[in-house]
C-alpha cells in the first residue's frame, strides 16, 4: 500500500477525522487509498506533546482532488486505524508491505502505552502536577484541538481553563 508520510500534529488530525483535506503542491495520482505515517519531526514551531512519530497510524481514502492555482486539496475519508508500527522514511510517498498493516479500532490505547510505560510514569509522578502546567501553558490550539478530537476530553479541559484565565 502507498503511505504518505506527514508531519505532527497534523497526521494526528487526519487520523481522529479533525483534518479532513491534506493540501499539497502535487496531485496524487492514481492514488486513491493510502497510510497515514507520521514523520520523525513535528512541524516546525509547535510544542511536540509526545505525539507518535515515524509510525503508521491510519488508512485513508481521497473522495476527490480540488485544485486552486498549484495547489491541491485532497478530500479525505478515514477509512481505519492501524494498529501502530514503526515506519521509516522521508515526507511524501512511500510503499509499506500489506502484511504490515493490521485494523486497530482501540489504536487510541496502543498509542497510550507507546507513549508512557509504568516506569517513566512512577518517575514523573511526583512532579505530574508542575509538568502537567508548563505543558498545558505551552500547548498551541493545534494541539489542543488533537486532545479534543481524540477523546482526551480531561485534558482538553485543563487546556481550556489555563487559557481561559491567561496561565
Amino acid at each position: 500500500m502507498k503511505a504518505l508520510v506527514i508531519r505532527q500534529p497534523y497526521a494526528s488530525q487526519i487520523m481522529f477525522g479533525s483534518k479532513k483535506i491534506e493540501y499539497r503542491s502535487w496531485h496524487p495520482g492514481k492514488v486513491t487509498d493510502f497510510l497515514v505515517v507520521s514523520s520523525a519531526k513535528s512541524q516546525q514551531g509547535t510544542f511536540d506533546l509526545m505525539l507518535p512519530k515515524r509510525t503508521a497510524l491510519a488508512t485513508v481514502h481521497i473522495d476527490r482532488v480540488s485544485q486552486d492555482d498549484d495547489i491541491y486539496a485532497w478530500h479525505l475519508t478515514v477509512t481505519s486505524w492501524v494498529k501502530p508500527f514503526l515506519v521509516k522514511g522521508k515526507l511524501g510517498w512511500l510503499s509499506i508491505d500489506d502484511r504490515l498493516i493490521h485494523q486497530n479500532t482501540a489504536v487510541l490505547a496502543d498509542l497510550k502505552s507507546y507513549r508512557c510505560d509504568k516506569i517513566v510514569s512512577s518517575r514523573i509522578e511526583p512532579f505530574e502536577k508542575e509538568l502537567s502546567a508548563i505543558a498545558m501553558s505551552q500547548m498551541p490550539k493545534t494541539y489542543a484541538k488533537v486532545l479534543a478530537d481524540s477523546g482526551l476530553d480531561e485534558l482538553y479541559k485543563v487546556w481550556q481553563a489555563r487559557h481561559q484565565h491567561g496561565y
